[in-house]
């Protein structure tokens, strides 16, 4: 349940308490352990300890989902009034979204296009309910866009780049979760900065 990270850390998104130099070897992240999930994003890293959301990194845009425009070296828990516990966690190029034991999804951090699915646009520092989603068992994030897995459908929301979104629309985004069309009893889901896959 420890984590260890390497490779860049200009942000602190290495979470050994610096925030400078990149590490060519593995350091550990201080105050870790019992980690049951883990996600990376471009400039921050998040776990799930013990139902919990804890990130480290850059806070740009809300990405930590502390409420803070404060970019932390170390963990630090997302502030998750209303959250139940989280099972697992996934990471965007510029925010967070995590599935609770109550399989509903909360998305915090860049929702320039709607990645948050909250409906708006409007910055979200903080853990937001994506609206119009059944109960999800798997989640993946790209860089500007979401997926959730429901019911063996695949939904996405965010930004509709080359398209992920299984549509022919290209350059489109939405705010809300859209059903991909042709995919049925989907088990998983693995987002890459631009393209989605399902099982």
């Amino acid at each position: 349940g420890a984590v260890q990270c390497w490779g860049a850390n200009w942000s602190g998104q290495l979470g050994n308490g610096q925030a400078s130099g990149a590490q060519t070897a593995p350091v550990d992240v201080v105050g870790i352990s019992g980690a049951t999930s883990l996600a990376s994003g471009a400039l921050h890293t998040c776990a799930v300890v013990g139902g919990q959301v804890k990130c480290w990194g850059s806070n740009e845009l809300g990405a930590l989902g502390s409420g803070q425009p404060i970019t932390d070296s170390a963990p630090a828990p997302v502030d998750a009034v209303g959250m139940a516990a989280a099972v697992t966690v996934t990471t965007g190029g510029r925010h967070t979204c995590a599935l609770t034991t109550g399989s509903d999804v909360y998305c915090w951090g860049e929702n320039q296009w709607g990645q948050v699915g909250n409906g708006t646009t409007d910055p979200t520092p903080l853990p937001v309910h994506v609206v119009g989603l059944g109960k999800a068992t798997a989640i993946a994030a790209g860089q500007n866009f979401t997926c959730a897995l429901v019911d063996g459908d695949v939904w996405c929301w965010g930004f509709r780049l080359n398209p992920q979104f299984g549509t022919s629309i290209s350059y489109e985004y939405s705010t809300i979760p859209v059903r991909v069309a042709g995919i049925t009893g989907a088990r998983t889901l693995a987002a890459g900065e631009l393209h989605v896959c399902a099982l």
